[in-house]
């Protein structure tokens, strides 16, 4: 049976109003997203917001406006939820102005009907002082992409330990569209270098090391850093910091306490040739992830089957069977991840053969 394009769109904008969603081109929309939702339909899931800018009055940030002056390509979900995404060109950290502004902020301004929860999240063109896992250096030059997201902890339905592992999803899944959609763009408009567009294309292979770590070609891309605090108001919320390297991928060092994977960075996928330009493609990365984020919140918030589909898309996103070491085990031990389990803790096999499950461990 053949349905006309106006048909299709009003039979996907009925299937997603199930959802709470609303979306400009539900058809669109359904081919791209409904996998997240339904496994009848095997397209996998990608965004392409984009925003406006606005100076903030009071200090030297500058407010990345959230859904209601986004264009029309953004998905969002009805949420009374205000957010605000707040850019500042140098930081000490991410997570300690995150920390700061957390406890000062007020929503009521903003016309909230969801008791006061904040959407917030800080982003930085250079990080002084950033950190990793275990107080961990994480080396901040401009050109990378730097964010902090907070999430109200009473939004989050599914177990807490999925909560590092979705994260990750979600940014493997940005980055991976940014290679595709760049380099396809690219082979486009230009035929000198298309050979070269296309090899770097193909060999742009994204996944998710346990439980948030993304490499592309077995190089690490981006790191997690998961922290809580609460509001002035006492409520509880999680500082989800991300570390993306656009531009840059620094030296990590191979031995000794602050040693690590070797990294790679967007960069190196695509064709970075105005460095202006990917300062401020790293600048609107940290808004679409904080956005990605809170979408998903809103998600799981209303959705039985979100815990289950963060499980499946980590088995997409990773790979098991290849060997990780253990970075903080004295011998180095080598263990082979096996499958990840519905909490979101990791079964892998050790070298004597004996299973066992890690959860806080990491993996290099």
């Amino acid at each position: 049976m053949h349905m006309t394009s106006k048909y299709m769109a009003s039979l996907a904008a009925t299937i997603l109003s199930q959802f709470n969603i609303v979306h400009s081109t539900p058809t669109s929309f359904l081919i791209h997203h409904y996998h997240y939702y339904s496994p009848l339909v095997k397209r996998y899931y990608s965004k392409l917001p984009s925003s406006s800018f606005a100076t903030n009055k009071k200090s030297s940030a500058v407010r990345i406006r959230g859904p209601s002056s986004i264009n029309n390509r953004h998905l969002h979900m009805q949420s009374q939820t205000p957010r605000d995404v707040i850019h500042f060109e140098s930081l000490s950290s991410t997570q300690d102005e995150a920390r700061k502004l957390l406890k000062e902020y007020d929503n009521s301004e903003k016309g909230s009907v969801e008791n006061d929860k904040i959407y917030m999240a800080v982003t930085t063109t250079c990080q002084t002082k950033g950190r990793g896992t275990s107080g961990r250096t994480w080396i901040g030059k401009i050109g990378n992409t730097f964010v902090t997201i907070s999430i109200p902890m009473s939004n989050i339905k599914i177990p807490i330990t999925l909560i590092p592992v979705q994260m990750g999803i979600i940014v493997a899944e940005r980055v991976h569209n940014i290679i595709q959609n760049h380099n396809r763009n690219q082979s486009i408009q230009y035929n000198e270098g298309k050979e070269e567009l296309i090899t770097k294309q193909e060999k742009a292979d994204v996944r998710v090391k346990w439980p948030n770590d993304v490499l592309i070609n077995g190089k690490k891309n981006a790191g997690v850093l998961i922290e809580s605090d609460t509001d002035k108001n006492g409520k509880h919320y999680l500082l989800v910091g991300i570390g993306i390297n656009y531009k840059y991928a620094p030296t990590v060092e191979q031995d000794g306490p602050e040693r690590g994977r070797e990294t790679t960075c967007i960069c190196d996928s695509i064709i970075c040739d105005d460095d202006n330009d990917c300062i401020d493609a790293a600048k609107l990365l940290g808004k679409d992830i904080a956005n990605d984020v809170w979408d998903w919140v809103e998600l799981q918030s209303n959705w039985d089957g979100a815990a289950e589909a963060v499980v499946r898309k980590f088995e997409y996103w990773t790979d098991f069977g290849k060997g990780l070491v253990l970075r903080d085990n004295p011998e180095n031990e080598i263990v082979i991840p096996i499958n990840i389990e519905s909490d979101g803790r990791l079964k892998v096999r050790g070298r004597d053969g004996k299973e066992r499950l890690l959860c806080t461990d990491y993996l290099l």
